[in-house]
Formats: C-alpha cells, structure tokens, sequence
C-alpha cells in the first residue's frame, strides 16, 4: 500500500482582496512543517500540489528543508471548492442569515457552515460544483495519484480542508453533516494521512500539527 498524506496549506490571507496567498504566519507555519517533516524523517517521494496559489506556496515551503522539490504538474483535483459562491448562493435564499459588516469571523464561519450544509442537501442554485461532484473529484485525484506514482511509497499531497475533509467522509463513510463539521476542525498546515491501493484506503492520522504544539499562536483554522 502507498502512504498519502494530504496536508492544509498554512494560513491564507483572510479578509484581503486576494485570498488566495499565504499569510505570513502562513509562511511560517508551512516552513517549520518542512523541518518538522525533515527532522521526523518522513520525506516524501513526490510532493504535489493542487492547482491553487496557496497550495504551490505550501509546498515549496515544505520543500525548502527536504531533499526534493514539488513535482511540477499541479493536481486541480486538490482544489478547494468555490466557497464564496456557495456562500453567495446560500445568502441569495436566505438573506436574513447575512452577517453584519463588522461582525467577527466566527459570525462569517457559522454561514459557511449552513452554506454547505446546505449544498449538500442541493437546496443551492446556480453553482458550478455540487458537493457530489466535489467529493467525487477528490476522490478520482487520489486513483490518478495512483496511477501516476505507482512507485512512490509516500505521495505528499499540499491541498485544502475541503478536499481533505471530502476525503476523510469518502474513506470513512460519514454523513454530510459530519463531514462539513470535521471540515471546520481542520487546522492550518496539519497532516493527514492515509494507506490506499486500488481496492481500499485507511486513515491512519488525522489533523496532526503537533510540530506546532510548543508554539500555541501558530495553530489557526483560518
């Protein structure tokens, strides 16, 4: 069986025009996992990343303390889902769950979580993605994984906590509402990790950020 570990990219840059960037804590988060993994001894034999900024910026981060580089191919199937739109959708039906301009992140995270709940449930319209579809890229990038490392006995994947959380309710056979709940609980730079082979796949670690443990104002789930 192959290990997969699917990592959170570090700390995007919530509330700028573009999110799609690491933070600084971000940065550092990501560059002290690398010499965490190194350090550990657990370097991987490929290291990719899914096709967005944040994910290429954490795997270059990881790579910075280890012997190899990221594969070059990005990995789109890694993508996080279009969580604005689904917001959007959501607030379009429901505009009295709208959150006050000044209201704090929490108040912003309790509509995501109702978004996609509700998406799950196909109550939202006009989105480019349902979360069926979303579970089943997920899904389908690990076989591809598979398929183009069939040698590889660790593939490090740097991807986002929708996608893992996708992952994790796939191997696990949770429920919708349990799998947008663990979504939420994904830290920043944390690892997951999991044995697959054509027929079946297994966790075997789930949000492990204990290279942070020591360092409490580097753990963030946003």
């Amino acid at each position: 069986m192959q290990l997969i570990t699917l990592v959170r990219h570090g700390q995007a840059s919530y509330g700028a025009v573009n999110y799609d960037n690491l933070s600084e804590l971000g940065h550092a988060q990501t560059l002290a996992l690398g010499k965490a993994v190194a350090e550990q001894q657990i370097c991987p034999d490929v290291l990719v990343a899914g096709g967005m900024q944040r994910h290429t910026q954490t795997a270059q981060n990881i790579a910075a303390a280890l012997p190899i580089q990221p594969d070059a191919t990005p990995y789109p199937a890694f993508n996080e889902f279009a969580f604005r739109e689904v917001v959007d959708s959501f607030l379009a039906k429901n505009p009295h769950e709208t959150p006050l301009s000044d209201a704090p992140r929490t108040a912003f995270y309790r509509v995501l979580k109702l978004a996609m709940q509700a998406w799950s449930k196909d109550e939202l319209d006009d989105l480019s993605e349902t979360y069926a579809g979303f579970q089943t890229r997920v899904v389908k990038g690990v076989v591809q994984l598979q398929k183009d490392f069939p040698e590889a006995k660790h593939i490090m994947v740097s991807t986002s906590g929708g996608a893992i959380a996708m992952y994790l309710g796939y191997v696990l056979g949770l429920t919708a509402d349990k799998t947008v709940a663990t979504n939420l609980q994904i830290y920043n730079s944390s690892l997951h990790r999991f044995l697959v082979n054509t027929d079946t796949s297994y966790l075997t670690g789930f949000n492990d950020v204990a290279y942070l443990h020591t360092q409490p104002s580097m753990l963030t789930y946003s």
